[in-house]
């Protein structure tokens, strides 16, 4: 069984406080841990989140384009 999971992982915004994306990084990848999808859609997801996420989840390939893409 193929296990698929949607994540908006919200465009970072230093305004959110304590929700700002460098504070959120450490529950997404729990997360992502937690669940094990084997295919997971980001949406609003920048070069820079995908690179940490990159790193804390090797087991993933990333591929993908922006909304310019």
């Amino acid at each position: 069984m193929l296990k698929i999971a949607t994540m908006n992982i919200r465009y970072p915004a230093p305004s959110d406080g304590i929700h700002y994306f460098p504070f959120r990084l450490p529950h997404i990848i729990e997360k992502i841990k937690a669940e094990q999808p084997d295919i997971i859609g980001f949406q609003e997801m920048l070069p820079f989140m995908r690179d940490a996420l990159s790193v804390a989840l090797p087991e993933y390939a990333f591929t993908g384009a922006g909304r310019n893409g």
